[in-house]
């Protein structure tokens, strides 16, 4: 037993380290904080990729239409695509741009923590990608052999100079049936598991 309640099994994926279970449950069960503003977290597509790996960046904003042009400018030679962004419509890939800067939907709650969550998961699958494995989600934890492909992205930023925590590295599939399918498949189903959680919490 890796210490997680029955409570939190229901929320967090078999397929993550021991490790990474129990700093979510941690996070989880934190108190509310006052500070937790209700906020939006985006995910950018950055360029330019290569044929192995593609990096997304997850942040939070109280704004994505005014954050997605602040990278835009500040950041050119990512070329940054926005996917998609909650809540709002996660369906639809490859949004250039949005209607101007107001937000088509009201903002979620606790946004803070809803960052933490979902950069838990990707910050442990960017460096242990299980999901290449044919029957992932269906799989358990890989061993430490298996964590030697993937890693978190923290090379400072041509343009600005940051280094930017937010950006995963993932490692693209290159079988048929999924190429090309790693935001729907494996971001997309985070930011709705943990964005349902923390409505209910």
């Amino acid at each position: 037993d890796d210490g997680i309640s029955e409570y939190s099994v229901a929320w967090i994926p078999r397929y993550l380290r021991p490790e990474t279970r129990e700093r979510l449950r941690k996070e989880m069960t934190k108190p509310r904080s006052r500070s937790d503003s209700p906020g939006y977290i985006y995910v950018l597509e950055l360029g330019p990729n290569d044929k192995d790996f593609v990096r997304f960046k997850a942040g939070r904003s109280n704004n994505v239409g005014r954050r997605f042009l602040e990278w835009r400018h500040q950041c050119p030679s990512t070329t940054p695509t926005l996917k998609g962004f909650s809540p709002g419509d996660l369906s639809e890939e490859g949004f250039s741009s949005l209607t101007g800067l107001e937000m088509p939907v009201p903002p979620g709650p606790l946004c803070h923590r809803l960052e933490r969550l979902i950069h838990i998961e990707l910050a442990d699958l960017a460096t242990n990608p299980v999901y290449i494995n044919p029957s992932w989600p269906q799989v358990d934890h890989p061993s430490v052999l298996d964590a030697v492909h993937g890693r978190r992205a923290s090379r400072p930023c041509t343009d600005c100079g940051h280094r930017h925590q937010e950006i995963f590295r993932l490692r693209r599939w290159n079988d048929d049936e999924r190429e090309g399918m790693e935001w729907k498949l494996i971001i997309v189903p985070i930011m709705k598991r943990w964005s349902e959680f923390v409505e209910q919490y």
